[in-house]
Formats: structure tokens, sequence, C-alpha cells
């Protein structure tokens, strides 16, 4: 059984077409990534998949009690707000801090447990926000532009391999591609 399918999905944004007639299945294991140039739409198929936007068109169906992890592609926090990184981990409530060290633990970043959010790097905000998704030990994780604002080293991070091991479905960060290609051919010098 499929954890999430996708049927002649149309989106738009009044009368602007983000999305037309896509279709797509996500099946248990699998690691799906989503390519195209900005604008194209990917965001909103992730924002269609979890509910938060309305399709004009098209269906997306989920399997029964699918938990979806989620990391946005941006979140924009107030600067001023007093906030630590567990606080914010704990906003839905119900999270154990053994929960929330695990999840920090498994974004690669257990030190920021006690740091206030608004002194974070991008890279540190976008872990964080990786740990939030993990919380809740998801059946499917959905990452827009999760490496947004990281360093990295190739082959994965633990992050992401404990993700893979897991079985949780997880599209790790791609090496920078130089030049232009075709994604689906490799990167081209």
């Amino acid at each position: 059984m499929s954890l999430v399918q996708v049927d002649e999905l149309c989106v738009t944004y009044g009368a602007t077409p983000a999305l037309s007639h896509v279709s797509l299945r996500i099946d248990p294991g699998e690691i799906v990534t989503i390519v195209g140039p900005n604008g194209s739409g990917k965001t909103s198929l992730l924002r269609a998949i979890i509910g938060a936007i309305k399709p004009f068109k098209g269906q997306v169906s989920h399997a029964h009690d699918l938990k979806i992890g989620y990391v946005p592609q941006k979140l924009h926090i107030d600067e001023t707000l007093p906030i630590t990184v567990s606080r914010f981990l704990n906003l839905q409530g119900g999270v154990t801090s053994t929960d929330i060290s695990d999840a920090l633990t498994r974004a690669g970043v257990p030190e920021l447990e006690k740091a206030q959010l608004s002194q974070l790097s991008g890279g540190q905000f976008q872990r964080v926000l990786l740990a939030r998704a993990l919380i809740a030990k998801p059946d499917l994780l959905l990452l827009d532009e999760a490496t947004q604002g990281l360093v990295y080293a190739w082959p994965l991070p633990s992050p992401w391999a404990k993700c893979s091991r897991r079985g949780i479905p997880a599209a790790p960060p791609q090496p920078r591609l130089r030049g232009r290609g075709d994604a689906t051919k490799g990167p081209v010098a």
C-alpha cells in the first residue's frame, strides 16, 4: 500500500497555475527526490501533500494513520521572541525531554537544546527544523530544500543516514552541481 498517492493534481494561486496534472506515488521505504527549477511547483506539491494548500483539481490521498514529518523551506520566527530550542520543539505539546534530546541528536545538533532560537545560524536552524520533524517519529519525512544554509560532507551526514536505516523515506542532500545539465543525467562540468 502506498504512503501517498497524488492523482492529476492541479494547484493554482489565483489565476496562476503552480502545478498542472501531477501524479505521484510514494511507497514505504522509497526515497523520492523532487527536482526542478525555481518556481516549478516543488514546494506547492509538498504543501498539497501535507494538506497546507487545497488542490484546484485532482486528489491527494494518504495511507490510514500516516504520520508526516515536514521540514519547510523557510520558517520565519520573530527574532525578538525569547524561546529556546527545547521549548520550540515542545510547542506541539506531549513531547518529553528525552524525545527532544533524541531528535536533536539524530539531527546532529544535541548541543543546541538550551540555545535561543534567535541566536542560531541558518544551518543550525534547519537542523532544528529537521529535529522537529523527526520528533513525532514520522512514517514519511518531507524535506523542502532542507539543505538550505547547511554545510555538509558527502557521503550522508549521520541524521540522513539514520533516517534511511530506520526506513523513513528521506531525500538526502544532493551534491552541488556545476554548470547546466539535465538533473536526471548527472552533473555537467
